[in-house]
């Protein structure tokens, strides 16, 4: 991941000269981050060679590695577009309107892509009905 920070470092550098000011600058910022991120997640190791690696974790913090790669897993199932806005507006506090704004996209489209997202990850991580196996 310190990679990705470098390009984004470097890519805001770049762009400056051309930075407008017709968004505010934490969107831009976002903007040029999502789009090295999205150019890093097609070089990164899949999900599985992750969950190969938690495997060898320690006993007692089997579990919350577990259900974080549960959670992982859930995202990976994502659509790209639904899954941008989870971690947008879920884990980075941006609000719908920002959120928009930095995806390019209309206000209710955000609303329904997100909407679609969380009852996806509801779905995907309850428990499952026959007995509570997972």
């Amino acid at each position: 991941m310190p990679d990705v920070l470098q390009e984004v470092y470097l890519s805001a550098y770049r762009a400056l000269p051309r930075y407008r000011g017709d968004a505010g600058l934490p969107t831009w910022l976002y903007r040029i981050t999502y789009n090295a991120c999205l150019a890093w997640q097609a070089r990164r190791p899949r999900l599985s060679e992750a969950r190969q690696d938690a495997e060898r974790v320690a006993p007692d913090h089997a579990a919350t590695a577990a259900e974080r790669l549960d959670l992982a897993d859930a995202l990976a199932q994502l659509p790209i577009d639904q899954r941008v806005l989870v971690l947008m507006i879920d884990r980075d506090g941006f609000d719908y309107r920002a959120a928009a704004e930095a995806l390019a996209i209309p206000l209710g489209t955000v609303s329904s892509r997100l909407a679609s997202a969380r009852a996806e990850l509801r779905r995907a991580l309850a428990p499952e009905e026959n007995g509570g196996e997972t």
